[in-house]
Parts: C-alpha cells; structure tokens; sequence
C-alpha cells in the first residue's frame, strides 16, 4: 500500500463544483448541496433530483455554466470526488494502515464540504438555509462531518448545515480528527476523536434525517440506529427511515425529502 499524499493539492481540491438551478445569492432562500457515491459523479448524482426540485422550484433546467444566470429560490451545488471516490479504503476500516491511507482522502472531502458551506455564507446563504445530501460514501461523509462539527462547538469556521440527509449511509468507523490536519492518521488519534458524550449547544438547529433500505447489501438497519444514537446524544434532532425490501438505490422518498427539506427552508421568513 503505497504512502499517504499530504502535499497539495489535496485529492479533492481541484475538483468543480457543479451549479444547478440558480447562483446562490442573499435572496436564494434554500441552498442543497450534494455528495454523491463511490463510483458516481457530481453530474449523475445531480440528475437524480433536479427533475423534481425543477418542478418545484424552477430555475434553470441544465447545470449553469460560467456566466449563466437563472432565477430561482434554491440554488444547487453538486461536489465532486476526484476520479469519482471520496476515499479509497471501506468505511468500515480500523487497521492503522488503513486509516493511514484514507487520512488524506477524508481530510480532503470534508474540507470540500467545510469551504462549500463558508462560500455559500460569504454569498449570503447562511447555513441555516443549507440541505446536504448525501448517498452511500456522501451519506457516511455528511454524518462524519456533523459529528466532526459537533465535536467543535467553538470552531466558527466549522460550520452545520440546518438539514443533512444521509440517504443509504452511516459514518467513518473511525472519526477522523477534523478539522486538524493530521500528517498521520493513526488508530491512536481516531481513538482520540470519539464522537461528542453529551449535548451540544445549539445541536438542535440541525435536523438529520436517514433514510436507507431494509435490503442495503451495504449498511445494516442497526448502523443506522447506531449513527442516529450517536447525532441524537449530541442534541441533534434526528429521524431514521427503513425502505421495506429496498436495496442500494436513490428512492422516491429520498427524493421527496430533499424537496420537503428545500420547501421547509423556503417557507422560512
């Protein structure tokens, strides 16, 4: 297994960001920023909701190139891993090496969603008006990264998002130390970023809803419970939805939830 790259750029750092309905501007009343899968991209995994949040929202109907301008209350952001995977090594993984080897992979993707969500705020989006959406290895990022987040009360810069919706995921098996930039990433240091023993101040401003199939060759309905113990405790507010003999698929209901979470900021004054 070859030796971890912390040098810059990191993986992901070089990636684009795709741009979908509108710009995000002071008057965008709900931002929806997405993660895609292993093995999936930015492109693809956008695909899978623009045609609902189009109905319900407008905007433009094609990823906005340099220059375009579209008017809509929800502006879409689809990030990107580099050569279409966030990390290379499972989810699951506990072995030092392993952990190792992933460092700066999951360095690299929860930066992207940390500087995603501080662009948003310096465009006028707070992000008490951000959705993150994420599938599979996207789902197991954005629960990480809540958990990450609060595990940092006092870090400004880490910000949390008001929806997250982990669609078919969990959590790195092993927390990484986010937001420091580890040069190792050793079983020691993820022992010492357990997740938060207690409620956080202002938790309850995020809602994190998971939704997965009873049928996910991938995540078992007890990690799911699991990851919601863990937010719950932290005084996050959290609800788990099981799909009867669904498998490892985006499903109508998961996209009905990031229209209902897009609808809830909107109505918001």
């Amino acid at each position: 297994m070859q030796a971890p790259d912390w040098d810059d750029p990191l993986p992901h750092a070089l990636q684009p960001a795709l741009a979908y309905l509108s710009r995000p501007t002071p008057r965008t009343r709900a931002a929806v920023v997405l993660l895609h899968g292993r093995g999936d991209n930015a492109a693809d995994f956008a695909d899978a909701f623009l045609p609902a949040l189009h109905r319900c929202f407008g905007g433009a109907e094609e990823r906005l190139e340099e220059g375009d301008e579209a008017s809509s209350d929800v502006a879409v952001i689809s990030l990107a891993a580099a050569d279409g995977i966030w990390y290379p090594e499972s989810h699951s993984v506990t072995k030092p090496e392993q952990l190792e080897y992933n460092g700066p992979y999951v360095y690299s993707s929860l930066l992207c969603l940390q500087k995603t969500l501080g662009e948003l705020a310096e465009c006028g989006v707070p992000p008490t008006r951000v959705v993150v959406v994420g599938f599979s290895q996207g789902a197991n990022l954005a629960n990480t990264y809540m958990l990450c987040a609060l595990r940092e009360p006092d870090n400004t810069e880490v910000l949390r998002p008001a929806y997250v919706l982990a669609l078919a995921g969990t959590r790195l098996a092993s927390l990484p130390p986010f937001p420091r930039r580890a040069g190792t990433f050793t079983a020691e240091e993820a022992q010492r970023s357990a997740p938060p023993s207690s409620a956080v101040p202002d938790a309850e401003h995020t809602f994190v809803r998971l939704i997965c199939g009873e049928g996910d060759r991938y995540f078992r309905p007890a990690e799911i419970h699991a990851v919601a113990g863990e937010l719950a405790q932290a005084g996050v507010r959290v609800s788990v939805a099981l799909e009867p003999g669904v498998g490892h698929i985006v499903t109508p209901r998961m996209v009905a939830a990031v229209i209902e979470a897009a609808q809830e900021l909107c109505a918001q004054p």
